[in-house]
């Protein structure tokens, strides 16, 4: 109203042009309400008339007629039924206007209620399923650290079993070595018989003796290289028995290692499914946002076009005025523009609370708005969480 300041017309009466500065105070507070406007301007058509010269017809009988919600307002009696009509028809249209903007207001906060438990309650959707996410991802690193163990250890047991064969063989190889090198001695000692046989019968004897000693010594060396032989075959054996268990052994880990990457491969499915709705969770919610911004901007235009009939209405406002001081000796048309006024004043109040609404409407959404923003950075973060998981997969 700040810019519709009226400046009181030259040769309009002082007590007129007094009420005229109180109404456009520049603090509402400041203003007189609809009640002491009436009484001035009650008590000013009371003056008037009594000032008047003798042949105007206006001194009559009164009577007093209250609005819903007014005080008393006294006017000639000839213009009771016409007043009445129209007090009733305002008392009517206030009490037809106020339970609309109730049923309005409630209607908006219940609506505005709802999404916020609807808001929350997704909230904690999402965070149940990030902390379920945060374990099963937790419970699959731990079941490949203890598959990875296992088959390093697997893998320890098979080098050594790889490296006693090994000693093994050499053992074995050793062995047989040595028993060609006696059968080489025994045939250089039955070579060295034949030759000698004509020697004479003491020192074959001897030689013999010697020979029989080292064939029996030779003996005794082949049986404990032949039982050393026999205990290395044992053991090859053991080891080839060991070492197809273990390769069994393998086999099975091989498979339940299979079985777990598939496992492993269905979960990453499973979070990539999960991930996927979750994206569309995000996308629904920006849509959501997308339809609380259009939402604000039909309220912003709702409020401009409230401002601008709000503006045409001061005008009106003010040409009603300037007709009243204009015609201010007519009594009947004071009291037609009295009425006037009086449904303009009712519209002004009726626009300031639409005004309040809209702002209480407008504080809601913004608080809607920061609570949507700090949902898209956690699921931003919560996107980035997947995202990591899924390049560690």
């Amino acid at each position: 109203m700040g810019n519709f300041k009226e400046n009181p017309i030259e040769g309009t009466p002082p007590k007129y042009q007094e009420l005229y500065q109180k109404c456009w105070d520049g603090k509402p507070e400041s203003r007189p309400d609809i009640e002491k406007v009436h009484e001035i301007l009650s008590q000013l058509s009371i003056n008037t008339v009594e000032y008047s010269e003798p042949s105007q017809p206006y001194i009559c009988d009164t009577a007093n007629i209250r609005t819903g919600g007014h005080s008393e307002l006294t006017i000639p009696s000839d213009d009771n039924n016409s007043s009445v009509v129209q007090n009733k028809e305002l008392s009517r249209k206030g009490n037809t206007v106020q339970p609309q903007i109730t049923n309005e207001e409630q209607t908006s906060a219940s609506n505005l209620a709802d999404q916020l438990k609807q808001n929350e309650l997704i909230n904690r959707q999402a965070q149940i399923k990030i902390s379920q996410l945060n374990q099963e991802k937790n419970n699959l690193k731990d079941q490949l650290a203890q598959t990875e163990a296992y088959i390093y250890e697997l893998k320890s047991q098979q080098e050594n079993i790889i490296k006693q064969k090994k000693l093994l063989e050499n053992e074995l190889s050793q062995s047989q070595i040595i028993c060609k090198q006696i059968k080489n001695e025994n045939l250089k000692l039955i070579m060295i018989t034949k030759t000698y046989s004509e020697r004479s019968q003491m020192e074959i004897r001897k030689q013999l003796k010697e020979t029989v000693q080292n064939r029996e010594f030779a003996e005794v060396e082949e049986n404990t290289l032949q039982a050393q032989i026999t205990r290395s075959q044992n053991e090859k054996r053991a080891l080839a028995y060991n070492l197809n268990k273990v390769l069994k052994q393998n086999e099975l880990i091989n498979q339940r290692v299979k079985i777990l990457i598939n496992q492993l491969k269905q979960k990453r499915k499973n979070l990539q499914d999960k991930l996927a709705q979750t994206e569309a969770y995000i996308q629904k919610l920006k849509s959501q946002q997308l339809s609380l911004i259009k939402q604000k901007e039909r309220l912003e235009n709702e409020l401009s076009q409230f401002q601008i009939n709000y503006g045409q209405l001061t005008q009106d406002k003010i040409n009603m005025s300037n007709m009243i001081v204009g015609f201010s000796q007519n009594h009947n048309f004071f009291t037609k523009l009295k009425a006037k006024l009086e449904k303009i004043t009712q519209l002004e109040k009726e626009i300031a609370q639409l005004e309040q609404k809209l702002i209480n409407e407008e504080q809601i959404k913004m608080k809607l708005i920061q609570k949507l923003l700090s949902k898209e950075n956690r699921i931003n973060e919560l996107e980035q969480n997947l995202n990591i998981f899924r390049h560690h997969l």
